[in-house]
């Protein structure tokens, strides 16, 4: 397993991702909070306990291509351009030439782009292990929100910029803010990948 140095580098510098053919950017408070009002929960990023979790069901291949297109541009553009019949049309066009293609052939294309997305997803949602040591600070507020407020009241972030920090970003940098604060402990790597190894008991 990659130190906490080596992935926190990585967060910073993170990989590219294309899906569909289509260049994404990385995954933005912002970008979440856009999916969540588009009612894109399932396609975007279900979360339990602060933590994301891959939904199981593909979505409809109208609903895949939005989150594309919402990724691939920063979400206060894509907020505005909703509004624009244009851009409706635009993407009813492009689902409706997705359906021109054989069943076949479509299946197997979607399948691929959702297993990407997933990881998309899962890379945005990385984050450091920790140990909670002191439980009576977690919060039932919504997690996207206890970031964007995190960020603003304990980092210095404006609004605007909150909203324009990648997800994974936030994550480690108010992971390490907390820690140095004595209220969580991080995991080291190797018992991470321990737990990691732990198999998963059947029902």
């Amino acid at each position: 397993m990659s130190s906490y140095s080596q992935r926190y580098a990585a967060v910073l510098f993170p990989d590219r991702w294309r899906i569909l053919g289509v260049p994404l950017l990385p995954l933005t408070l912002g970008h979440a909070l856009l999916l969540d009002r588009l009612e894109l929960g399932s396609a975007g990023a279900p979360r339990e306990q602060g933590r994301s979790l891959p939904a199981t069901t593909m979505p409809d291949i109208g609903d895949l291509l939005l989150c594309l297109w919402v990724c691939s541009r920063a979400w206060d553009r894509a907020a505005a351009h909703l509004q624009r019949r244009r851009t409706r049309c635009a993407l009813k066009l492009w689902a409706w030439q997705m359906r021109l293609t054989s069943r076949a052939r479509l299946d197997a294309g979607l399948t691929a782009a959702w297993a990407q997305w997933q990881a998309y997803l899962a890379a945005a949602w990385d984050a450091p292990s920790v140990w909670e040591r002191d439980k009576s600070a977690a919060s039932s507020a919504p997690l996207l929100q206890v970031l964007k407020v995190t960020l603003m009241s304990r980092l210095g972030h404006s609004a605007q910029s909150a909203l324009d920090t990648p997800l994974t970003v936030a994550l480690w940098d108010i992971c390490c803010f907390w820690e140095t604060k004595g209220h969580i402990e991080w995991v080291s790597p190797d018992i991470d990948a321990a737990l990691d190894n732990i198999p998963t008991p059947l029902p």
